[in-house]
């Protein structure tokens, strides 16, 4: 079984339990611990994976335990933090910020995961060496909504393909990634002042419009549309060329049949065309949207 349909197994497992938990230690035996036995530790092995590890350093309460270590070659990687099902993570955790930098006096652990059996948010220490950083690198719901690329991020974490270096790489690439595809969303949806000036300033150069308050109210809903313009001529042009890729294959044209990934790939850009095609909108607006 490969590790994409581990995942579906997973996640119908899961969706199945997290109704019926109602303690952080029930979180850990029916949420957290099928989720460390996809990621290849066995749960057995004292070597592979330590529960309640005392956190022994200056700053926390006696006896402060972790509630997982995952090793790897019996050298601790990773440190888990649980708690209960249905409570909201937050951003920042203080105490896996404290368990961080206790380790770091022992081990070198870079990583750091925060979860409530449903949400992860993966931490490490790039802003300050051997300081966990404030905000997660990498944010995944392991449940039936889970991205392709979740579970590839989430496959880099498995014992079998764990590789500090490569994974810091990779989990900066994350964090940055993260951060601008918030960005872009948040202008997507309402964009700031500051973003609808400096698209005036340089996408209306040539118009050489300034930046004033009522052309800035009257350039929020044009960038609004625009996007939305955008998103579905991609959209568009994607579906339309795996609807033609797929009448060759089925009149025998292309010398290879379409693979199941792409044909995936085609349902959900039609879908989410539809979908796109289906929200309210002004006349203007449905105007600006035929296809």
């Amino acid at each position: 079984m490969d590790f994409t349909e581990q995942i579906r197994e997973l996640v119908s497992l899961l969706d199945k339990n997290k109704d019926r938990v109602t303690s952080e230690e029930a979180t850990k035996m029916a949420l957290v611990v099928p989720v460390l036995k996809v990621l290849g530790y066995d749960i057995t092995d004292p070597d592979e994976v330590i529960p309640e590890y005392t956190a022994d350093y200056h700053g926390l309460k006696k006896d402060e335990k972790i509630d997982y270590v995952l090793c790897i070659n019996k050298k601790p990687k990773i440190l888990i933090e649980v708690k209960s099902a249905g409570i909201k993570l937050p951003e920042k955790s203080s105490q896996l910020l404290k368990y961080f930098v206790a380790m770091k006096l022992k081990f070198p652990v870079r990583f750091a995961i925060l979860t409530n059996g449903d949400q992860y948010k993966f931490f490490s220490d790039f802003e300050q060496k051997n300081l966990m950083d404030a905000s997660p690198f990498l944010n995944i719901n392991i449940d039936k909504d889970i991205r392709d690329s979740e579970k590839f991020q989430l496959k880099i974490f498995h014992k079998t393909y764990f590789d500090d270096e490569k994974i810091s790489v990779d989990a900066l690439e994350l964090k940055y990634t993260g951060i601008l595809k918030r960005y872009f969303k948040k202008q997507f949806k309402e964009p700031e002042d500051e973003f609808i000036k400096f698209l005036i300033k340089e996408a209306m150069k040539p118009f050489k419009i300034m930046a004033t308050k009522s052309y800035i109210e009257k350039f929020s809903p044009i960038v609004v549309d625009a996007f939305r313009q955008y998103i579905n001529e991609v959209v568009t042009d994607r579906s339309k060329m795996l609807l033609e890729e797929a009448r060759k294959a089925e009149a025998g044209v292309t010398e290879e049949e379409l693979s199941t990934k792409e044909i995936l790939r085609y349902r959900f850009w039609t879908q989410l065309l539809d979908l796109a095609q289906k929200k309210d909108r002004s006349p203007r607006q449905n105007q600006a949207y035929q296809i």
